[in-house]
């Protein structure tokens, strides 16, 4: 009897979201960083079996980061899509945690903790932090954020008074009023860093993760 032909192993995601190719063994597998290291994991995967898992209780949604707050309605979906185009747990899993949208729940989860441990504070100022503490993340690893590098920066933990004013400044120009609009605004940034090509023909199931982790749980409309 003929052996069936083993599936392809698509694998991660790119910063803008789409499954990345896992045909060929990744163990060394060294994309061009992308997103800063905040809220992604390690790239090196080596996928030696294809994982099946049980759409009633899939293991890929386990134990998240606490910014990540997925719906059971949600999960489900996604896992109907995940053994759909046979993409192992572990590397949706690594799909998930790093999209955008599980990004922006990053700035909106830091924006109400500084909220809370602060209160009285301007939304503002708020929101300064947040792309203050984002651009940190992007300064560790290489990358500028909204070309904030000009500034110089010794002590990160005392930010020039330069540099906090033009990101107030930046923010007030921009008219972004809201946490949505500042996470919106990261994302579109952070977009234009190196990606990893979509595999042929998984754009779709691609865009329907996007869709579904776009769906806001908080109570708040898009």
């Amino acid at each position: 009897m003929r052996r069936p032909n083993r599936p392809r192993a698509p694998c991660t995601s790119s910063p803008s979201g789409p499954l990345v190719s896992a045909e060929q063994d990744v163990s060394s597998f060294s994309p061009a960083v992308s997103r800063p290291a905040l809220d992604s994991v390690g790239w090196h995967l080596t996928i030696h079996t294809m994982n099946g898992g049980s759409s009633d209780h899939p293991s890929w949604n386990q134990d998240f980061p606490d910014h990540i707050n997925l719906t059971q309605y949600q999960v489900e979906r996604l896992e109907l899509i995940r053994r759909h185009v046979g993409v192992p747990e572990h590397s949706f899993r690594l799909h998930v945690i790093g999209h955008p949208e599980c990004s922006k729940m990053l700035q909106r989860s830091l924006f109400e903790q500084i909220r809370r441990k602060n209160p009285g504070m301007p939304d503002e100022l708020a929101l300064v932090t947040v792309i203050y503490t984002r651009y940190l993340t992007a300064r560790a690893t290489g990358h500028d954020l909204f070309g904030l590098q000009r500034f110089p920066l010794v002590d990160p933990d005392q930010p020039p008074a330069e540099l906090i004013e033009a990101i107030a400044e930046m923010i007030r120009a921009r008219g972004w009023g809201s946490i949505d609009d500042v996470a919106q605004a990261i994302h579109d940034e952070e977009a234009r860093l190196p990606t990893i090509p979509p595999v042929p023909g998984l754009e779709g199931a691609a865009r329907q993760v996007t869709v579904i982790l776009a769906e806001r749980t908080d109570g708040a409309s898009k």
